[in-house]
């Protein structure tokens, strides 16, 4: 009987319409029965004004990991930061390599014409400082897992990724969530024409829910970049589901962690507030620097 409703409804291009959005209406319901079974909802706290999110961690720390490169991490406050006006600050490796770079794809990251003075310039459309794009590569080149890549656009931040595991030789794949199909799409021929694009699947999704989706398949992830949304709820909210999903000794890198917007009480940006007010103040990361934009945090739990 199904199927005979079915086969009919698809014949009148409203009542098509009307069949897949209750089929899809169905399939979210039973995925929100699975969320509350597996306690996977999330409170988030209200919205903090970045300049009462003082230093919460030394200016300067050694990094303690044996696997790591003995470096200062450079934490900085939201006063340093809108004091100082700083937008972007330089790449220094956090793994153990010779040489200043990993090899000439990495190098390139750091020598390809700048958009202004502080963006990439490569043939995708995106906004990555040289800093970025290098810390980006070094995690993925050195992951032991597969990497989840939070904010596809038009597939830059997705091409360093594909590049990175092709050339370390691995095995690991990275998924790309959106939730701009048009977006993805051009992400999707950009990926092709440029990589192999069998290391990538690419998601048209909202990031919380398909972070809480691959919980309950009981997914697992090395390295996650967060450069969606950038307002304090929906990076809030991915931020504190990380650790569900990171294998121990993971990374998280929050792009526009030091973007000037974090500053301005005009702007919905929040990635700075949101970043310290899950991970910072999390027992089971530990903050290992700013490069670029970015802010980098280390899944040290057991």
């Amino acid at each position: 009987m199904n199927k005979i409703i079915k086969k009919i409804a698809f014949k009148i291009p409203y009542l098509k319409k009307l069949y897949q959005k209750i089929n899809k209406l169905s399939e979210y319901e039973d995925r929100i029965k699975l969320l509350e079974k597996e306690k996977t909802n999330y409170n988030i706290p209200y919205f903090r004004d970045a300049f009462t999110i003082e230093q919460q961690t030394p200016y300067k720390l050694k990094i303690n990991q044996p696997d790591l490169a003995d470096y200062e991490q450079n934490f900085y406050s939201a006063s340093q930061i809108a004091h100082y006006n700083i937008n972007t600050t330089p790449y220094i490796p956090t793994f153990k390599f010779n040489g200043e770079y990993i090899n000439n794809n990495h190098r390139y990251y750091s020598m390809c014409s700048k958009n202004g003075d502080v963006c990439i310039n490569t043939d995708i459309e995106g906004w990555l400082h040289a800093a970025d794009a290098l810390k980006i590569y070094e995690i993925t080149y050195f992951s032991r897992g597969d990497i989840l890549n939070l904010g596809t656009f038009k597939g830059l931040s997705a091409s360093v990724i594909v590049q990175a595991i092709k050339d370390s030789n691995n095995y690991y794949k990275c998924d790309s969530v959106d939730i701009n199909a048009k977006t993805t799409k051009i992400a999707k021929k950009n990926i092709k024409n440029k990589i192999e694009e069998d290391k990538i699947d690419f998601f048209v999704n909202d990031c919380s829910f398909f972070m809480d989706t691959m919980m309950i398949l009981n997914r697992k992830y090395y390295f996650i970049f967060i450069d969606a949304g950038h307002g304090y709820k929906n990076t809030f909210s991915v931020a504190v589901r990380c650790s569900k999903l990171l294998i121990p000794g993971g990374f998280v890198l929050f792009h526009d962690y030091v973007d000037q917007r974090n500053f301005d009480k005009k702007s919905y940006y929040g990635v700075f507030q949101a970043a310290n007010d899950s991970l910072l103040i999390d027992k089971n990361f530990i903050f290992c620097g700013v490069f670029g934009c970015s802010a980098l945090f280390r899944y040290v739990s057991d």
